[in-house]
């Protein structure tokens, strides 16, 4: 019987973000599973796969695109891992494209996001993470770096925030690009708390646009306006998936919906 993994993400233009961070998944899956499994991946914004062939001639298929090709070759498991770090309208989506193929092959099947929406999960989840991060962090305090949300609470980033805190024991703030986590709000923190120096933590699953505009080159970057007010930042590792034992982490669930 032919089977897949389908890693899912939203999407990125950024080719060589892709390559380290979705690609060290793939290469790491094909090594666990050694050709049991046909590894691909899929984004879901049409737009992001558009810019990354006219700007690369990089091919990245939709994930009903995936799925249709998945069926028309015979295959008859497949198991999707969407790579949020948590539930969003995106993750339902991706179900209802998934939904669309279910009576085609004999099994087809989410994964869950990195974190979960049920806080008692959540909580263990992120002391997890909390470990990783932790492990690799520099003597500095940290600025966690989220995406946050407008329309969803930001609760789940202070869950993290906090049990980073608790494992580094160290000074640990926060701020997103959306919601109510601010960049301003964390820079008042930091010099309440006349912190000198921080290491930047993001918390993006693929080190995209936001990551290498937003926070670390334009000339309005987060970076800038930390060094303006005169903070000493180093940057540590550009996205989750760059973490070892975060791809273990994907790699153990995926294995666990396998053999479920």
């Amino acid at each position: 019987m032919s089977k897949a993994i389908v890693l899912v993400a939203f999407g990125s233009a950024n080719l060589e973000g892709i390559k380290q961070s979705i690609g060290l998944l793939e290469q790491d899956l094909n090594e666990y599973f050694d050709g049991e499994y046909t590894v691909l991946k899929a984004f879901t914004s049409n737009k992001i796969i558009e810019l990354l062939k006219e700007r690369h001639d990089y091919i990245i298929p939709h994930l009903s695109k995936a799925l249709f090709n998945l069926v028309n070759q015979g295959y008859e498991e497949v198991i999707i891992q969407p790579l949020h770090i948590m539930s969003t309208s995106d993750i339902k989506r991706i179900e209802e494209v998934v939904d669309e193929y279910k009576y085609s092959m004999k099994r087809i099947v989410v994964c869950k996001t990195l974190f979960s929406n049920e806080e008692e999960v959540l909580i263990k989840e992120s002391k997890e993470i909390a470990n990783i991060i932790c492990d690799d962090s520099e003597k500095s305090d940290i600025l966690l770096v989220g995406h946050g949300s407008k329309k969803k609470s930001n609760k789940i980033y202070d869950i993290i925030a906090e049990s980073v805190r608790e494992k580094c024991n160290k000074r640990v703030y926060l701020a997103t690009l959306e919601g109510e986590k601010t960049l301003d709000l964390a820079i008042e923190e930091i010099l309440k708390d006349d912190t000198k120096k921080i290491v930047l933590k993001s918390l993006f699953i693929i080190p995209g646009k936001h990551v290498i505009d937003d926070i670390l080159n334009s000339n309005d970057s987060w970076s800038e306006k930390l060094k303006s007010k005169g903070i000493e930042i180093t940057i540590g590792k550009k996205s989750l998936l760059q973490y070892e034992k975060i791809r273990e982490m994907y790699i153990k669930r995926i294995n666990k919906i396998i053999e479920s």
